[in-house]
């Protein structure tokens, strides 16, 4: 188990290091190209997100496959598995990178992006960024499926590292939006390399070839990746295509406005998501063995644990919006404060959803939750679009939230309550009352230090903000947990301490 407490932690040290990135380097763009064209690097940034859709799936099927051959020791099916899906990555991303070689040098006109042929590096740098990322998605994959997720992490946090160094480095050199796409392509290309590496050198016996499987057992594999590929779909279409709405109905430097409160709200999104991402591959490997007792574990337990750290998270977000977007980014994005309130509410609720959405995918309903995630992708545009000419950005927002309530929560969630057995109510109660606990700590001691002292810099904002998280601890351990859960705490904390004492008078 402390593998997995590993995993999780270092899950989220991964996306702590990509908010900071994101953080400190927007503005630096914003400042040394403009809004507008920072509108269009959204733009670029929305569409590689939607053609990393050409994995279809095969990703999270990497995940399952592999943490199931895993927890019933059969290596070679595990190796069959990465063969497979290193031959098809291979070939989709040579018809990628042909693709976009046509598009950019193959004929008269303008690009996808609007811009002359003197912008062809930019498609072949978001092309080549999409088919580097792939592979570094597969490997990581991988990694996460045999148990070693942290080390994909670690990768990762240098890989935003060196994106941050690279874009700094291009921006000097005043070479724009191109610029920011081929530090892009660099830094996923050196990370995709790196954790094949690793993959190959820590997952003993891992031995993948260019070669596909017998079609009994393709069959299944790509059963299951077609629905995950509809599912993945849906979740990017509801994360990446606002701001190509908007573009359709607004100027760009609406699609820059919106592209920040979407990014944050992302960004909480996926840095909570790496909890339940983390216990994946654990629900496999338990499905694989057989033991449901596990799977419930997870759904219960698990969600109880992540919401106990990200209520207290959106609760501070929404209450300090307009304070955060000011002090970062400037007046121009006080316009993004209550699309960002809005957003931090369906974060909320997509959040609820994540571990049950994980058990029932894991476990043999990925149909279903493919089919529920379409739908709420489905709502959203629809409701996006009959929203945005009267109410504008705030529109968009409140689309997102109807989808994420109707859907995420009205759906997936009852229907992982069913079938691992657990009546909704008692999950509800189980998995919400030390969040909302925690939440309501955090906003009150917010309210206290904000009228005692209103913060003028982002540093200042920062300091207040995790004044504010400190209080959940003893709130969420005193009122949230139950006695049990504090002792088996207190007795885990005492347990990693006599550890350190006797490594300590071992080096003596």
């Amino acid at each position: 188990m402390n593998r997995w407490v590993i995993n999780v932690g270092s899950s989220y040290a991964r996306f702590v290091v990509a908010i900071g990135a994101v953080v400190f380097v927007t503005p630096v763009i914003i400042e040394r190209v403009g809004l507008e064209a920072y509108g269009i690097w959204a733009l670029v940034l929305a569409t590689v997100g939607l053609l990393g859709l050409m994995d279809f799936g095969l990703a999270t099927s990497a995940v399952k496959f592999i943490a199931e051959r895993t927890g019933d020791a059969d290596r070679d099916g595990r190796n069959r598995v990465m063969s497979a899906l290193l031959t098809i990555y291979t070939g989709i991303s040579i018809l990628l990178l042909l693709g976009v070689s046509v598009a950019a040098f193959g004929g008269p006109g303008e690009t996808v992006f609007g811009e002359t042929r003197g912008e062809a590096v930019l498609l072949l740098a978001v092309g080549g960024s999409v088919a580097a990322g792939l592979f570094l998605s597969l490997f990581r994959a991988a990694l996460a499926g045999a148990g070693l997720m942290y080390l994909a992490n670690i990768v990762e946090m240098m890989v935003t590292l060196l994106y941050v160094i690279l874009t700094l480095l291009f921006l000097g050199l005043d070479y724009g939006v191109p610029g920011l796409a081929a530090a892009l392509l660099v830094s996923t290309t050196a990370g995709g390399i790196s954790l094949a590496l690793i993959a190959r050198l820590r997952i003993e016996g891992l031995r993948p070839r260019l070669t596909l499987m017998r079609w009994c057992e393709m069959k299944g594999l790509l059963s299951f990746s077609i629905w995950a590929f509809l599912a993945n779909a849906a979740v990017l279409a509801i994360l990446r295509m606002d701001p190509i709405i908007i573009d359709a109905f607004m100027p760009l430097s609406a699609v820059a406005i919106y592209a920040i409160a979407g990014r944050i709200a992302e960004y909480v999104l996926l840095l909570n998501k790496q909890f339940s991402n983390a216990l994946m591959p654990l629900v496999s490997q338990a499905h694989g063995r057989g033991d449901d007792a596990v799977v419930e574990r997870v759904l219960m337990d698990g969600s109880r644990y992540l919401m106990a750290i990200a209520l207290p998270m959106l609760a501070l977000l929404a209450f300090h919006a307009e304070t955060l977007l000011v002090l970062w980014l400037g007046e121009d994005f006080r316009e993004a404060a209550i699309p960002l309130r809005l957003l931090s509410v369906a974060v909320g609720l997509s959040i609820v959803q994540l571990n049950a959405a994980n058990v029932l995918g894991m476990t043999g309903r990925h149909r279903f939750v493919a089919i529920a995630m379409g739908t709420s992708a489905a709502i959203n545009l629809v409701v996006t679009i009959a929203l945005i000419p009267s109410y504008g950005l705030t529109g968009v927002a409140i689309a997102t939230l109807i989808a994420a309530g109707s859907v995420e929560v009205g759906v997936i969630l009852p229907a992982a309550c069913r079938h691992v057995g657990i009546k909704l109510q008692a999950f509800l109660q189980h998995a919400l009352v030390p969040g909302t606990i925690g939440a309501m700590s955090a906003i009150t001691m917010a309210t206290m230090l904000a009228a005692q002292s209103p913060p003028n810099s982002l540093t200042g904002l920062v300091i207040q903000g995790f004044a504010a998280v400190v209080v959940t601890i003893p709130a969420l351990l005193f009122f949230g947990l139950s006695r049990s859960e504090r002792d088996g705490l207190f007795a885990a904390i005492s347990r990693i301490g006599r550890r350190r004492s006797v490594a300590n008078e071992g080096i003596a």
